[in-house]
């Protein structure tokens, strides 16, 4: 899934998925560039919210789950004698 303003696809690292109040979900890292910490206007929408943008568990929950399995598959078994 991706962020629909820098079209970069979410992580858990530098791009989290952030939701508005109204419901639209954009990357914390482009709603710093627009205004994150103060109040924030949707692109979309246009309404207004607040600072303290609550994570997207949605997208995030996903994301850490693939994150993981990425991981064991990138792990090495050592057989035990």
């Amino acid at each position: 899934m991706q962020c629909q303003i820098c079209l970069e696809n979410y992580n858990i690292a530098n791009r989290i998925p952030r939701n508005l109040n109204c419901g639209h979900t954009y990357c914390d890292k482009c709603l710093k560039k627009i205004g994150y910490g103060h109040e924030v206007e949707c692109p979309k929408c246009r309404k207004k919210s607040r600072n303290n943008l609550p994570i997207c568990y949605a997208i995030y929950d996903k994301l850490f789950i693939e994150n993981i399995s990425d991981s064991d598959n990138n792990c090495k078994v050592n057989k035990i004698n």
